[in-house]
């Protein structure tokens, strides 16, 4: 029986991105032909399960998980500045001229992150450990991942390079705009919660009755995140 091959997008073109994702009828098939071709999916697709299992086990909070998330962003970024500075293309581009789009790169993706975690914030020190160690899979699955792709993807033409420097931004903006979602949806589900508590005189329920909820939503928008995320990964790597 003959292989069924990936649709072909373009990552250079948020709308390509946006247009899988949002189309269920293209966007499981797209995965599921991705994970069974592409390694890198698959570390990816355990690297994400790993960080939902570790959310269950140490009850990590919104902002623990938007901070969770904020590491593997810029872990992409970092990894991506790698892949930019061992950049092939058929014709040799100067090595002073690529490493420096690729500072300019991690400059501007430096900025964004900083500003996303003044929003954020750092959480509790008692979950950072956690948290920390969450990361370590999903760094794992970028070192392996720039090793497969340096090894296996084709020389592109010079002029692409410029566009590569931004795939990032198509793979991180749903990512995180999947979660924060989620974050707004779960402070929507606390309002009755709290209009209960205030009106039977107990507010200390509103705890009690914000946890029952808050795993299952946690888990259900990780997991969206996750499809998100691997979707993205498969994407971005689909013309290498």
């Amino acid at each position: 029986m003959p292989e069924t091959k990936n649709p072909q997008f373009s990552a250079n073109n948020f709308d390509n991105v946006l247009g899988i994702l949002t189309n269920k009828e293209k966007l499981f098939p797209f995965i599921k032909n991705s994970f069974n071709k592409d390694p890198t999916v698959r570390l990816l697709v355990l690297s994400n399960i790993s960080t939902i299992i570790f959310a269950i086990m140490l009850q990590w909070g919104l902002n623990d998980i938007l901070f969770t998330y904020w590491i593997q962003s810029a872990l992409i970024g970092v990894f991506h500045f790698l892949r930019m500075a061992y950049f092939k293309t058929e014709k040799k581009i100067n090595n002073k001229k690529k490493l420096g789009f690729a500072l300019f790169f991690l400059l501007h993706y430096g900025f964004f992150h900083f500003g996303y975690l003044m929003f954020i914030g750092i959480p509790e020190s008692k979950m950072l450990a956690g948290i920390l160690i969450s990361a370590l899979p999903f760094a794992a699955n970028h070192a392996a991942s720039l090793v497969y792709y340096l090894k296996n993807s084709k020389p592109k033409k010079a002029k692409d390079f410029g566009n590569f420097m931004f795939k990032p931004y198509l793979r991180i903006i749903p990512m995180h705009f999947t979660i924060i979602l989620g974050g707004f949806f779960f402070g929507i589900l606390t309002i009755p919660l709290f209009i209960y508590s205030v009106f039977t005189g107990n507010p200390d329920q509103i705890d009690a009755l914000s946890m029952i909820l808050e795993i299952p939503v946690i888990v259900f928008f990780m997991f969206l995140k996750t499809v998100v995320d691997v979707a993205s990964h498969a994407i971005e790597h689909e013309d290498e």
